[in-house]
């Protein structure tokens, strides 16, 4: 399956590395980001001639950021969401774009509300679109907001139909349109939603029904029954023309649904995190020399973000191991493991992104 060699791009470089974004300027190629607690967030980059990564922003010295939540090349830039203070619980977050990665502006007109986190980002008709979520202390209290920026204007979308939700957990441009996965929907039974956009009006009829479903182990699963526990769509991508989406669960393991394309004909592909429960998140999806990947997260962590659904103690006791999965290529509904090295995985959450560089998958 051409995994058999892994190797370690930048081993103890990047303090603990949680982001890769991958952006082409000129003959830069990445902008790599850790976030440690208590140590402030980097960003690197990576130079396609010499191979060399360069330290860009050290958060200690310049900015003292705790991460960056996502980034995205738009138009030449590279915009990144910067966070301040808690990891989310409620501190400022707000944009910031670059040309080059070295002189970074802040964006004063897109979205930097106290206790939202831009989230989401992708572009769709020409335009960048950022969708948030509303951070943990602020539920309740602001309302999650989706934005459009043309290279000139910020404009905020009005009448957004998931506003009884946590926000924005991926956006994806399939089928000539805009898709939103909702976390935290609270309007609907499964805490997740899905909608459509086309540039004028949503679609929120796009969904799966919270009905009975065969998965492909042949088991069934009432997706009603287990929605208590979701926290929500982290995940999308468009494969052999078909939508793929990852639901969050922090209980049961995370859920992979797929559609026909048109958001109908919905498939469950697992709900119990590929027979692991631990596997919170299916973390990031890629796709990969003609290859569906699945990075996953374990739930070694997640115990300073949950309240709420009693999980057993002993879930916390280690750091719990990530995994890699692979569409199989020969035979039909499977999913093989992806074995990766014992010191990787042992020592990790999970996958948090894969892309596609111009030396193979790089995961981070």
């Amino acid at each position: 399956y051409g995994f058999d060699v892994f190797s370690a791009v930048k081993d103890g470089g990047f303090r603990k590395c949680l982001k890769d974004a991958v952006v082409k300027e000129s003959k830069v190629i990445g902008c790599l980001e850790p976030f440690t607690i208590g140590e402030g967030a980097q960003l690197w980059r990576l130079s396609y001639d010499t191979g060399v990564w360069e330290l860009i922003v050290d958060s200690d010295e310049e900015f003292s950021f705790r991460g960056f939540r996502s980034m995205i090349v738009y138009k030449g830039r590279i915009y990144v969401s910067a966070a301040f203070g808690g990891f989310g619980f409620g501190d400022s977050y707000f944009l910031l774009s670059s040309a080059d990665g070295v002189t970074w502006d802040r964006e004063h007109d897109g979205p930097q509300n106290n206790g939202i986190v831009p989230r989401a980002m992708t572009v769709y008709q020409d335009k960048l679109y950022i969708g948030t979520e509303i951070a943990l202390s602020s539920i309740g209290v602001i309302k999650p907001e989706l934005w459009s920026f043309d290279g000139t204007t910020w404009s905020q979308i009005p009448d957004l139909p998931f506003t009884k939700s946590r926000g924005v957990g991926a956006l994806l441009v399939h089928d000539d349109k805009l898709w939103i996965g909702i976390i935290g929907e609270t309007s609907r039974d499964s805490s997740f939603g899905l909608y459509t956009f086309d540039g004028t009006s949503f679609d929120g009829t796009v969904a799966p029904d919270l009905t009975t479903y065969t998965a492909w182990d042949g088991v069934q699963y009432d997706l009603g029954a287990i929605g208590s526990d979701n926290l929500g769509i982290g995940s999308m991508i468009s494969y052999n023309g078909r939508l793929w989406m990852g639901i969050a669960n922090i209980v049961n393991g995370f859920s992979v649904l797929v559609s026909d394309g048109s958001g109908a004909g919905w498939e469950l592909v697992t709900a119990n995190g590929m027979g692991n429960p631990a596997n919170a998140y299916s973390w990031q999806f890629l796709e990969f020399e003609g290859r569906f990947l699945i990075g996953t997260f374990n739930l070694g962590i997640v115990s300073i973000f949950v309240s709420g659904p009693s999980i057993p103690t002993n879930v916390f006791d280690s750091p719990g191991e990530g995994e890699l999965w692979s569409l199989s290529l020969k035979e039909d509904k499977k999913f093989e493991s992806i074995r990766l090295p014992a010191d990787w995985a042992a020592s990790s959450y999970g996958i948090r992104t894969m892309k596609t560089c111009f030396n193979g998958a790089r995961m981070c």
